[in-house]
């Protein structure tokens, strides 16, 4: 399986492809794998939660507010599969929720991406 989610720019993108061998997905940021800065390993990923949120421009350098309390809708990868859900703040944590109720993370990295709701979930990323 590979997933790709772009931010709103040709000048970056990200993408994840899942190694079923060792059900982790892999990170690779316009083209190139993610990896650990002082060991050169590939960063390896167990759940991999992918989110839109509101985003305002707040200066000229571009800068972002990012509303990061009201909750959304988002995708959790886990295991090659890409689930629906639903995100809240819960006491200052992005939890993934589904039908109300919080959704377990499988034990091991986990790295959650926060896009523009604008185009949103169905405008920057496909499967």
């Amino acid at each position: 399986m590979k997933t790709e989610v772009s931010y709103g720019s040709d000048e970056y993108d990200v993408q994840y492809e899942y190694e079923a061998t060792e059900e982790k997905y892999k990170r690779f940021s316009n083209g190139e794998q993610t990896v650990e800065h002082k060991s050169n390993k590939p960063i390896l990923l167990d759940n991999i939660l992918i989110i839109e949120a509101a985003h305002q421009v707040i200066d000229d350098k571009g800068r972002r507010k990012i509303d990061l309390k009201s909750g959304g809708n988002g995708y959790l990868l886990q295991k090659g599969k890409a689930n629906e859900v639903e995100w809240v703040n819960k006491d200052g944590r992005i939890t993934p929720v589904k039908n109300d109720k919080e959704v377990g993370l499988i034990p091991g990295k986990t790295w959650i991406n926060i896009i523009p709701d604008e185009p949103g979930l169905v405008g920057d990323v496909s499967f």
